[in-house]
């Protein structure tokens, strides 16, 4: 069972400005979180497999490993991650493409991004960890 103050989050995006303020809005929004950042997809790979975090936040355009195929290896390193995909394509891609590369998205949102939205995301995942 995880607790609130023990849920840890990997955000990768390369759009810096992005990647900086999405992870201070989660750290704002819930304080007792550990958010780490990547603004890759090896780097956000490499990461994850350090320090195991719960819930990877993620673009799915990223260099050197996009986001889909990062959350697919994440997957298969720890099954229970919870994944959010954070894109500009349209939702026939994510699920066509998270289907062929048999991965589990538990929410996307189309940029821009609506924090509202994406908090209430982080709020299932977590009452979903806790299960």
């Amino acid at each position: 069972m995880t607790s609130r103050s023990n849920v840890s989050v990997l955000v990768c995006e390369d759009d810096e400005i992005a990647l900086e303020l999405i992870s201070k809005m989660i750290s704002l929004c819930f304080p007792d979180f550990s958010v780490m950042c990547a603004n890759n997809g090896r780097k956000g790979l490499s990461d994850f497999s350090r320090y195991l975090p719960d819930i990877l936040i993620t673009d799915v355009n990223m260099p050197e490993i996009d986001g889909i195929k990062l959350a697919q290896l994440v997957q298969s390193i720890k099954p229970e991650t919870k994944t959010i995909l954070i894109t500009a394509y349209g939702d026939k891609t994510i699920r066509e493409a998270s289907r062929d590369r048999a991965v589990t998205i538990d929410h996307y949102f189309l940029k821009p991004l609506s924090f509202d939205h994406l908090f209430d995301a982080i709020d299932d995942c977590v009452a979903r960890l806790a299960v």
